[in-house]
């Protein structure tokens, strides 16, 4: 079975590239820009120039490489981004692999949505594939229409879309395409021997979730026969506050040192949502989390072998 995925450079576009790569699977990398993967991986990794948004682009490189699955996962991230190039990428790109789907038949189109378009939860209750969205913002609003858009051709077309929600993602590569999350703020600051100071914050509680999991999960979505759902969290199950995160760095890195103020950090301005319910996934896909400990312990890792990356995250981390 050969597979492409539209954003394959991206950070969890480049996650999924290497987990078919070391699972010995033939993925095809379509992108505007090469990424740079191990020999050892780049042998079973195509990579097909493109953009995302030309039909014409996407659709040749389809036939071309005989492509049996797509996974839509490019995109433009950041809670407000430039909405004309977003919506081309988020949408137009999510609507060409569809059609693609649709002319050539793909049996499969896997569309990377986020757990943003469930919006704020105050109450922090698990949250639930069939709960109601509640966008706001531009990001989580394109993913929604996204989202709809896939229904749109699985209703009218019968295409075969799986739906997936990661929650909030983080780990190797992230830096170059997102602004550091929480968990990359703490882990920046114990790696790097400094201690870190929130002036509020205790109050967030966020879903995290490691991207090789989430490259996992998709991976999963993708290759399994039979589905009950066209809708899967792809997530940790858990939601903890900064203090939780920080803590459990601490445990990894013992002289690390924290202060957190109470209440909601200023750049989350009170964004929170419960832990993200994984049965789904568990029960359909054998989809099991790694626990925050271990998947910082990996990440720290990473980064310690590389090192302009964690640089790059250093200088990141205590600019935002």
């Amino acid at each position: 079975m050969v597979v492409l995925i539209t954003g394959g450079s991206g950070f969890i576009g480049s996650n999924v590239c290497e987990f078919y790569a070391r699972s010995n699977q033939r993925i095809v990398s379509f992108d505007l820009n090469p990424f740079d993967f191990d020999e050892s991986d780049a042998r079973n990794i195509t990579f097909r120039k493109g953009d995302v948004t030309n039909f014409q682009d996407l659709s040749a490189v389809v036939k071309e490489e005989q492509v049996d699955g797509i996974i839509s996962a490019a995109a433009i991230v950041g809670a407000d981004p430039v909405p004309l190039r977003a919506l081309a990428v988020n949408c137009v790109g999510t609507a060409n692999a569809l059609e693609c789907a649709r002319l050539l038949d793909v049996k499969r189109v896997v569309y990377v949505s986020s757990n943003s378009v469930y919006g704020i939860r105050k109450d922090l209750l698990p949250v639930k594939e069939d709960d109601s969205p509640n966008t706001v913002r531009v990001y989580e609003s394109l993913k929604l229409m996204g989202e709809q858009i896939c229904r749109i051709y699985k209703n009218n077309y019968g295409i075969e879309v799986i739906i997936v929600r990661p929650s909030i993602v983080y780990g190797p590569r992230s830096v170059y395409s997102h602004p550091p999350n929480m968990v990359m703020k703490i882990l920046s600051s114990a790696i790097s021997g400094k201690s870190f100071h929130l002036s509020g914050g205790a109050g967030d509680h966020l879903d995290y979730v490691y991207v090789k999991d989430v490259a996992r999960g998709i991976a999963l979505v993708q290759s399994q026969s039979k589905l009950a759902y066209d809708r899967y969290n792809i997530a940790s199950g858990f939601s903890p506050s900064p203090i939780e995160i920080a803590e459990i760095v601490k445990g990894i890195f013992p002289n690390f040192e924290y202060v957190i103020g109470s209440g909601f950090s200023q750049q989350g301005g009170g964004w929170i949502q419960g832990p993200l319910d994984i049965s789904r996934a568990s029960a359909d896909l054998s989809y099991v989390p790694t626990s925050m400990k271990d998947a910082i312990l990996d990440y720290s890792t990473w980064l310690k072998n590389h090192p302009d990356e964690k640089r790059l995250l250093e200088q990141r981390a205590s600019a935002s």
